[in-house]
């Protein structure tokens, strides 16, 4: 994470030495924060699970800049840490990968305001010796802010609704459809991130 954070240092004072590093249509968007996920299952016997994580994540975004203020990008990002389960002694490690597209509209150069989905968004909970692996799959559509702090420097902040449909593992045996198992579904994610564009 130290190292994260000098990178991201490091390529905002490059920004200055280095402007219009990737021109004026195409930038560049590198950012670190901290996100928060709460996601309850619900199974067959109304017996809830909730699975709690807040840890630091790192993303990169590519996108098009176009001159009436409307930007396309893509971007890929990666969490990962402890999360708290519902019956079991102690966390356990997790890891989420996601990639996906966003739209966003630039208000006078100083608040951009974006809604996105997902090409992939997988959660998984690594195995320990309180669970077995598994691995949530599922759409994700998000909505952010991200305003000019300084010249270099945005803070942003983006609200995900995680549709997990899909559900693998060793306990998982009747198929991967997370509606076999659990009745309801529900997740509550968001995240504030500081970024830098070139």
């Amino acid at each position: 994470m130290k190292r994260a954070l000098l990178l991201i240092c490091s390529l905002m004072v490059m920004q200055n030495a280095q402007a219009g590093l990737l021109g004026n249509f195409f930038f560049l968007e590198p950012y670190v924060g901290y996100k928060t996920e709460n996601t309850q299952l619900t199974n067959l016997v109304n017996m809830k699970t909730d699975i709690k994580t807040t840890t630091p994540a790192l993303g990169l975004k590519l996108g098009i800049r176009s001159p009436i203020g409307v930007d396309v990008a893509v971007y890929g990002e990666y969490v990962t840490g402890l999360a708290t389960i519902t019956g079991l002694s102690d966390k356990n490690k997790f890891h989420k990968n996601s990639s996906g597209a966003q739209l966003s509209v630039n208000s006078l150069g100083f608040v951009k305001m974006y809604i996105g989905t997902t090409f992939t968004n997988e959660f998984i909970v690594e195995e320990s010796n309180q669970i077995s692996e598994t691995t949530l799959k599922g759409s994700c559509y998000n909505v952010g802010l991200l305003f000019k702090i300084l010249p270099i420097a945005n803070f942003g902040v983006q609200y995900n609704l995680n549709q997990y449909s899909e559900i693998s593992g060793p306990t998982y045996t009747n198929g991967n459809k997370i509606d076999t198992y659990y009745s309801k579904v529900d997740n509550q994610d968001y995240m504030f991130y500081l970024s830098s564009m070139f």
